[in-house]
């Protein structure tokens, strides 16, 4: 009984460590496209945005839970929010212009339908319900 227990908890601490993991990379990205998303316009916004996208649903699909989407979306929309300070000398990353509104708006919006929408996973995983249920 205690080897299982052992086992759930080793389990929870590397589930969470791996939604932590995402987090970090989420934040990564959206200051990555909090830097350039005005460098291109309107490209470099566009591909930080499918960027994010893909990130996030890939998340969903790879590990079959929202989870780790939403580590990974709350790591998006601590960056976006942390670059439109103004940092200690006085310069802001994400200007208030077009570009920069609709970084602010779009990227946590992005985030927050990669993990609200609802979708269903077509690998293996039915089956494998649908075999223990019987």
């Amino acid at each position: 009984m205690a080897e299982g227990r052992g086992a759930d908890i080793l389990v929870s601490a590397i589930d969470a460590l791996s939604i932590g993991v995402a987090a970090l990379i989420g934040f990564a990205m959206g200051a990555v496209f909090a830097g350039v998303h005005a460098a291109l316009p309107p490209w470099s916004l566009a591909l930080g945005l499918i960027a994010i996208a893909a990130l996030l649903i890939g998340y969903r699909l790879a590990f079959g839970v929202r989870r780790h989407a939403i580590g990974g979306a709350v790591g998006v929309i601590v960056a976006v929010a942390l670059f439109t300070l103004e940092g200690q000398g006085g310069t802001v990353l994400v200007a208030n212009d077009v570009f920069g509104w609709t970084w602010v708006l779009a990227a946590p919006l992005v985030a927050a339908l990669a993990v609200a929408l609802p979708f269903r996973n077509s690998g293996s995983r039915g089956a494998d319900v649908a075999e223990v249920a019987d």
